[in-house]
């Protein structure tokens, strides 16, 4: 696992994308706040500056899966003409597929963290 030296304003997402990375590297009983803190090159306390804790954190961190997720799916039904045509369901399905083809660190991590 690599540090990653914070250089931008969006420590937030950092956060959460760092958080999943470490859990999927090194599963959820050895996920920490001061773990997630070093891979985004932050202080230990910098973390509560965006989360009161871990669980905070953790929440956070299937929230924005599940809402990247959703704005794919929505977006898949959005493009097509008729919601009820039967090509709509092959065009979500294109889009899950595509969705985790291009962000294979979310395919497993829910399975890793709520076992």
């Amino acid at each position: 696992m690599s540090t990653k030296s914070y250089h931008h304003g969006d420590l937030r997402n950092s956060l959460i994308e760092a958080g999943i990375e470490l859990i999927n590297q090194e599963g959820a009983k050895q996920f920490s706040l001061r773990k997630v803190s070093r891979l985004c090159g932050v202080s230990q306390a910098a973390p509560y500056s965006h989360f009161q804790s871990k669980e905070d954190l953790l929440e956070a961190m299937q929230a924005h899966v599940v809402k990247q997720f959703m704005e794919i799916l929505e977006n898949a039904i959005k493009s097509c003409a008729n919601p009820n045509d039967p090509s709509t369901l092959v065009q979500i399905g294109k889009s899950y597929v595509m969705f985790f083809i291009n962000n294979p660190q979310y395919f497993y991590f829910p399975s890793r963290v709520w076992r």
